[in-house]
């Protein structure tokens, strides 16, 4: 058969986040001839699976044109279920295929009329380890996340305008997020989901990172329930990039100035000598506040600050030894100055990892542990610092 006797073949999807398995399902259905996809819009994915697409419609239709095995491809403009049937008039193609969980009557019963030939490929998985979705596969994604290394609540306006030199900094490293990061433990969980909600499973790169955390914090602190404000340092310690130094005016929700260090001898050196253990999730009735009237208060809080930029002094040195003292004297501050910061159970798991220093990331009994070592442990969970991009 030449080329111009090539049967027309059509398929409509979606297809968000491409991966071997829709490769392998259109490469099925250009065996039959000419490919032809009919593209769901971003209008499509929010109607019908009610969250926003990880790529657009124009980033997807460029990959799939770029596909040698498909010979058309164009974006629906109805963003129905049977969208696709503008395309199907259009073209009017001898073979419609569908993977058998898309089959529907309606889909059957639109292709008998027109005369198309109708065919359901059972779902297959090019690899049985991974997952068969695109739903599957963002529902793991690596949206960035972060690891407060020392005097993590200096942003909130509470403790920071309680320092006796007025304001405060607290020592955070952006990280990539990690298969099995678990709710309620202290890595930004309900941060990430506010940023998942509104932006998909990746972070839009047309902001800054200083302007996209003020968008996330607005986010996640509406007004129809600010009786409590989730802190800045979630919404931009995920949105950043390596280490950096924030630094809190007194009272200030947001970091007035923000020191960095993205090279990679730096960042490299952090990751050989850090890593988190999960110990438990923080139970869900424990209260988390800051001890404001103990008379102890503002001494505890004047040593994370000091701690904080002795750590960051530390950082910038490579100096392991001095890492680990402001690591630990910031947690031992941070558990005097907060209520159940870190229960005597939580001290106990702490103390059998025999490590040079601990910071705990779920307030309150629970979440992850970052530890500062010489060595990392085969079994724990590594870091691994997100660079910027090139």
């Amino acid at each position: 058969m030449d080329v111009q006797s090539r049967p027309k073949v059509m398929v409509a999807g979606c297809f968000d986040l491409l991966h071997a398995s829709h490769v392998a399902f259109l490469a099925k259905a250009a065996a039959f001839g000419d490919l032809h996809v009919s593209l769901g819009s971003d209008q499509s994915i929010l109607r019908q699976k009610g969250k926003s697409p990880a790529y657009s419609e124009q980033e997807r239709r460029y990959l799939l044109a770029n596909l040698r095995i498909v010979h058309w491809v164009e974006i629906v403009r109805d963003p129905g279920p049977l969208g696709f049937l503008e395309h199907l008039d259009q073209i009017k193609p001898d073979i419609f295929v569908i993977n058998e969980d898309g089959d529907t009557v309606e889909k059957r019963e639109a292709c008998r009329l027109r005369g198309v030939e109708y065919r359901v490929f059972p779902r297959d998985n090019f690899n049985p380890d991974r997952p068969t979705s695109s739903t599957q596969i963002a529902s793991e994604d690596y949206l960035p996340t972060r690891l407060s290394l020392c005097s993590g609540f200096m942003d909130q306006p509470a403790i920071n305008r309680r320092t006796s030199g007025g304001g405060g900094s607290l020592v955070v490293l952006t990280i990539e997020g990690f298969p099995g990061l678990r709710d309620r433990s202290g890595m930004a969980t309900s941060t990430r989901k506010t940023a998942r909600k509104y932006f998909g499973c990746q972070l839009p790169t047309s902001y800054s990172p200083d302007t996209l955390a003020e968008m996330i914090f607005c986010l996640e602190n509406p007004p129809h329930r600010r009786d409590y404000l989730s802190g800045s340092l979630d919404a931009r310690g995920i949105t950043g990039y390596g280490a950096s130094l924030f630094t809190y005016p007194a009272g200030g929700f947001f970091p007035n100035t923000i020191n960095q260090r993205q090279d990679e001898a730096t960042l490299a050196w952090l990751e050989a000598h850090l890593y988190l253990r999960h110990s438990w999730n923080r139970p869900p009735d424990v209260q988390i506040q800051p001890r404001l009237e103990t008379d102890s208060f503002t001494a505890a809080i004047d040593s994370m600050q000091a701690a904080s930029l002795d750590c960051w002094a530390a950082i910038d040195r490579q100096d392991l030894a001095a890492l680990a003292d402001a690591v630990d004297r910031s947690h031992r501050a941070q558990t005097a100055a907060i209520e159940n910061h870190c229960p005597v159970e939580l001290r106990d798991f702490i103390a059998n990892e025999q490590a040079a220093a601990a910071m705990v990331m779920g307030a309150g009994g629970g979440g992850y542990v970052a530890f500062v070592a010489e060595t990392i442990p085969a079994d724990a969970i590594p870091i691994h610092i997100r660079r910027s991009d090139p």
